[in-house]
């Protein structure tokens, strides 16, 4: 499995609702297009033990995939930047705080 891990902040005045929903329906139109397996959204907690040099944003996604194949198929599906991804990608970036966004791939080794 290959997963797409994010860290980012959301613009002032955005509530975590909104952003779910926004990324909720991206994340399902990719799934539709058999690109997708599964997603993550979640809020950053501090916790004195777990912490060692956590990131500064608040938020974090992840987007999992089949395989390096399904991961690349998709990240060209969103790239050509046709409708109707266009508008479901704009509508969950244009909420994020752009200076904040981090993102990696991951392969699971077992």
């Amino acid at each position: 499995m290959i997963r797409l891990h994010g860290t980012f902040d959301l613009k002032d005045g955005i509530s975590d609702a909104s952003y779910s929903l926004a990324f909720a329906a991206f994340c399902a139109h990719l799934k539709a297009m058999n690109y997708v397996s599964d997603w993550t959204f979640a809020r950053r907690v501090s916790h004195s033990g777990y912490e060692r040099l956590p990131p500064e944003s608040a938020y974090y996604s992840a987007i999992d995939f089949e395989d390096m194949a399904a991961a690349q198929a998709c990240y060209d599906y969103v790239a050509a930047d046709d409708e109707p991804i266009r508008s479901l990608h704009r509508a969950m970036n244009s909420i994020v705080d752009p200076a904040s966004t981090r993102f990696f791939l991951t392969e699971a080794l077992a």
